[in-house]
């Protein structure tokens, strides 16, 4: 079972969002705030509320938001991601379809979740949902301009991710 994503937890409001890496997670954390706390998603605490929510993103943007992240934080000389390779969409593919390659940043959303959400949304579309379960501010964090992509193993891309591209289309 993966240690990622941690789950935050906020009994006070009944809730727990999963924090999938590049769909929200940032964002997330900030606005649960203090009154959440990171846990497991094996943590038995999970069960104990009954909205368990995960927004799930459209898998390929998911991938260029991460593509774009990397890119951007290695050209402002940022040091977290150097070992990921940047110089074209084509490359950062090749990396990332690497089986070997394991990063939660490109792992299958539904395999990061695991069981435990209860309720989707489409991450898209978080702005109209996340006052049903905390109102508050809802910050933009990690925001980065994007790269271009392109269809290069898109076949591969699809089959790696099917079970995202099935969940996100189900989600209305």
């Amino acid at each position: 079972m993966s240690e990622y994503p941690p789950f935050f937890l906020d009994v006070c409001h009944d809730l727990a969002v999963a924090l999938i890496p590049r769909s929200g997670s940032q964002t997330i954390r900030e606005w649960l705030g203090k009154d959440a706390i990171a846990v497991k998603r094996d943590d038995t605490r999970l069960r104990s509320v009954s909205k368990r929510v995960a927004f799930i993103r459209n898998p390929l943007d998911r991938l260029a938001s991460a593509y774009s992240l990397f890119y951007w934080t290695k050209d402002y000389g940022g040091k977290s991601y150097r070992h990921i390779p940047t110089e074209s969409w084509e490359i950062f593919v090749d990396y990332i379809l690497n089986p070997k390659i394991k990063d939660e940043h490109w792992q299958p959303q539904v395999n990061l979740i695991g069981s435990v959400p209860n309720i989707f949304h489409r991450f898209e579309n978080i702005i109209e949902h996340f006052e049903k379960y905390r109102p508050g501010i809802l910050p933009h964090n990690n925001k980065t301009s994007r790269m271009p992509i392109s269809d290069y193993r898109i076949a591969e891309i699809n089959e790696k991710y099917g079970d995202d591209f099935k969940l996100w289309e189900q989600i209305n």
